[in-house]
């Protein structure tokens, strides 16, 4: 998930899945709403907060991936965990 992707990652993650992109401190949190205007850069990252089945709010970072469940819930996943056990698919 990167700005060069965060369009696809848009349309792929429907309401009510998707809450909102925010931007991440240098530690990986989420910056408060009202600090964002401050990030010009720097160490920063991109993030999303998204519903899951298991969390009313969850948090996905830069390198996540986001995967759909078969009953078309949405998630995200560590790289490492991801690569051991999907393969990834091209459309």
């Amino acid at each position: 998930m990167t700005w060069a992707t965060w369009n696809e990652i848009c349309d792929f993650v429907p309401k009510p899945w998707f809450v909102r992109g925010v931007w991440l401190d240098g530690d990986g949190l989420p910056l408060p709403e009202n600090k964002t205007n401050m990030i010009a850069g720097g160490n920063s990252g991109l993030g999303l907060l998204m519903h899951t089945l298991e969390s009313e709010e969850f948090l996905a970072r830069g390198d996540d991936w986001i995967i759909k469940g078969v009953n078309g819930e949405f998630y995200p996943c560590k790289p490492d965990i991801f690569a051991a056990t999907y393969e990834a698919v091209t459309t």
